[in-house]
């Protein structure tokens, strides 16, 4: 009966120790991204400025 609580108490441990690492890689996963969403995010935002820019010249360029 011991050596059975003992595998079972291992079992949960090996358990445990898998699902923090899970935990681990999970949260390694959503930073990488996060990351990629930021640079996403600038990129967009430069294009968006781009073309602002792009109207904005494109109005001087007709008033002129």
């Amino acid at each position: 009966v011991q050596t059975v609580k003992d595998m079972n108490t291992l079992q949960s441990l090996v358990s445990e120790t898998q699902n923090a690492h899970s935990v681990l890689e999970i949260t390694k996963l959503v930073s990488i991204n996060v990351k990629h969403a930021q640079k996403e995010v600038k990129y967009v935002n430069i294009l968006c400025l781009s073309a602002l820019i792009a109207k904005k010249n494109m109005h001087l360029a007709q008033k002129n």
